[in-house]
């Protein structure tokens, strides 16, 4: 076994400062295999320490950290915080709960007012993007399928582009050979809030979508779509159509369907309706 083994296999808590850690491992003498490797020349302890802190282990401080105090609603508005209060909620000294708001403050993740014994503290809009990233990590993760999401907007009246488009015989014929219905001259759409437009993009490249080619008449050329089987307002099939030049934002999802689906829905400008994505 070498140093680096040896460092990797020993060293229990790479959270701890890198002199802290290389005191430890001194001062226990740890043995593997018959090795020792007290003289360690504490560079090496330094370098190897400082490769793991900066690889992950700071990211995992700031997450445990933030955890807390979004639990306890500084997501939304300010909380009073006590440096003790924080210190049982993470299972540390009174100390090394200051440090870890001292470190969330200067990189950006929280504001602060008042002094350590009795203070103010809120989320930032990047420790909320923080908590956010982990939320939809741990959904991907323990999501029933990997192959389909489900997400939810609000309808919305489009520009009028989209009966335009899908009336044009070479996407419709399309539609009917590859996804064996044929489109309602018209599109649906839907608009996604922050959330919902996070957890669509970070699933739709992982899903299959299909084909949509295309192609040119007398007049002008059409683009290519993609294409994602969808069950809208869990009842009716359809697809989640996205060009791949399009006219609208980003938050915005067309949707087609073989039948008009306000009225087969009875839904109205506003409403939220679910969409389950498949690929």
């Amino acid at each position: 076994m070498n140093e680096i083994e040896w460092f990797s296999a020993h060293v229990k808590s790479p959270i701890k400062h890198r002199r802290d850690v290389y005191k430890d491992c001194v001062a226990k003498d740890m043995l593997d295999s018959g090795h020792t490797y007290p003289n360690m020349r504490p560079k090496i302890f330094m370098r190897m320490n400082a490769e793991i802190y900066l690889g992950g282990t700071v990211e995992i401080e700031e997450v445990a950290s933030l955890i807390p105090l979004a639990k306890r609603g500084a997501i939304e508005e300010r909380i009073y915080l006590t440096s003790g209060e924080f210190a049982q909620e993470l299972g540390t000294s009174q100390q090394t709960a200051n440090r870890r708001l001292q470190m969330l403050e200067e990189r950006g993740f929280i504001e602060r007012t008042g002094s350590p014994r009795r203070q103010q503290v809120i989320l930032t809009e990047k420790g909320a993007a923080k908590m956010k990233d982990l939320f939809f990590t741990l959904y991907n993760i323990f999501s029933k399928s990997e192959n389909e999401i489900t997400i939810r907007g609000r309808l919305i009246t489009g520009m009028g582009e989209g009966k335009y488009y899908i009336s044009q015989q070479g996407y419709r014929n399309q539609f009917i050979q590859k996804l064996g219905f044929s489109l309602y001259p018209g599109t649906f759409n839907l608009k996604l809030d922050d959330n919902n437009l996070a957890r669509f993009n970070a699933a739709i490249e992982k899903l299959t979508f299909i084909p949509i080619e295309g192609f040119k008449t007398e007049d002008r050329s059409f683009g290519a779509v993609k294409a994602y089987k969808a069950k809208v307002g869990n009842k009716i099939d359809g697809a989640i159509i996205i060009p791949y030049r399009t006219h609208h934002d980003e938050n915005i999802v067309e949707i087609v369907a073989p039948t008009y689906l306000r009225k087969a829905l009875a839904v109205n400008e506003g409403d939220a309706i679910d969409v389950t994505i498949y690929g």
